[in-house]
């Protein structure tokens, strides 16, 4: 997050569209989102719409899983939706 307390900028979505366009695989991992940051993640999507993502896991509410959360257990997964 910048030092202002903005966790996103237009900068910064041009940057993941740039990698995006790259990268063989995309991976969603950002586990549960407060409300605050919900638009930005819906931003990110926005610029990845069209891109097949995926995920290691969801949330037992449907969001994208932290690695760490995991354990030992992975499973591939599309995350396209939320």
């Amino acid at each position: 997050m910048r030092p202002d307390g903005v966790p996103s900028d237009a900068h910064n979505l041009t940057v993941i569209e740039r990698y995006a366009a790259d990268a063989s695989i995309i991976v969603m991992a950002h586990g549960v989102l407060h409300k605050r940051l919900q638009v930005y993640a819906d931003s990110v999507l926005a610029k990845l719409e069209g891109i097949e993502l995926y995920c290691l896991g969801r949330t037992k509410h449907g969001w994208p899983a932290i690695r760490s959360m995991l354990g030992a257990t992975l499973n591939w997964s599309r995350s396209n939706a939320r």
